[in-house]
């Protein structure tokens, strides 16, 4: 089974709880599967992974230079909402740089 994603929210009664990664999925042993629960290897949510989804993204880069996940989770009213990886901050950068260069070209005409 092959996903494009590589960390799972986890819900409990409607609300997120936690972010569940490959990476630490990978890390348990295989015959401690059948005794082994999300919950004791998801990252659980805290100040330290959560962002508002209209955080600015100094913010997010702040979280993901300090969080465990590698991820934020944005999050509204105790619902994950989406998922913000250093991948996405980078392209994000990206795309910001090419608009800001074209904004200056069309400025310099």
């Amino acid at each position: 089974m092959r996903y494009d994603h590589s960390a799972f929210p986890v819900d409990e009664q409607g609300r997120t709880i936690g972010l569940l990664t490959l990476r630490k999925v990978r890390r348990v042993p295989s015959d401690q599967w059948p005794t082994s629960r999300v919950r004791d290897h998801m990252v659980p949510l805290s100040d330290q992974v959560v962002v508002p989804p209209d955080a600015p993204m100094d913010q997010v880069m702040a979280k993901l230079e300090d969080g465990e996940a590698g991820r934020v989770l944005a999050a509204e009213d105790g619902e994950g909402v989406g998922i913000i990886t250093s991948s996405d901050l980078t392209r994000w950068l990206r795309r910001s740089r090419v608009l800001d260069g074209r904004a200056l070209d069309s400025r310099e005409r």
